[in-house]
């Protein structure tokens, strides 16, 4: 894009540059496109910059959901484990009941505290398999989507770059042409 319109401002300038010698004129041709190549260059890094950097954004947005999720099976697991604790002390409290009295209403108090501690545990227990296994589906989602964009912004940036290097070439081997043209013209004018 930018090499075309080098090469159609290269064409103007020869028309009115007609009192320039013929290897000045391609010395002003080289200067030009040099000129810019340098600005469609810093384009080509802007975008190859932002092409680059667009699914990383997306990686650490990918990245603060997984943390969230992993934070939320820490609490899963901290609950359970706090349900766990109250289950085993209103088992060691039933046990001390009934080993020091034979009150069937004190003892049946304290056997449904801990039928209510044990349903408590099942709970927590459903809640920390459902999370963990949502956890561990999202992670092995995150590890294919991350791969998968970073091989796609990977491979969008190497075929930029092999673009610009073919234009990039392209422009050279029109200036070498048009030297070689203009070297003829001189052996020409000389003779």
């Amino acid at each position: 894009m930018g090499i075309a319109k080098c090469e159609q401002d290269d064409h103007h300038h020869e028309k009115d540059g007609k009192n320039q010698s013929a290897l000045g004129g391609v010395l002003a041709k080289v200067a030009r496109c040099c000129d810019r190549m340098s600005v469609i260059l810093a384009q080509s890094v802007d975008m190859s910059i932002e092409n680059f950097a667009e699914p990383f954004k997306d990686y650490i947005s990918l990245s603060s959901s997984m943390k969230k999720i992993l934070l939320n099976r820490e609490r899963a697991l901290e609950t359970h484990e706090l349900a766990l604790s109250i289950r085993g002390k209103k088992e060691t409290s039933l046990n001390a009941i009934k080993a020091s009295t034979t009150d069937k209403h004190t003892i049946e108090v304290a056997t449904a505290a801990l039928e209510n501690a044990q349903n408590n545990v099942d709970e927590t227990q459903q809640e920390l398999k459902e999370i963990t296994n949502s956890a561990l589906n999202e992670k092995k989602r995150f590890k294919v989507e991350k791969q998968k964009d970073i091989k796609h912004a990977l491979r969008s940036f190497v075929q930029l770059q092999i673009k610009e290097a073919e234009a990039t070439a392209q422009a050279w081997k029109s200036i070498l042409v048009t030297l070689e043209h203009e070297g003829k013209k001189i052996s020409n004018d000389m003779i």
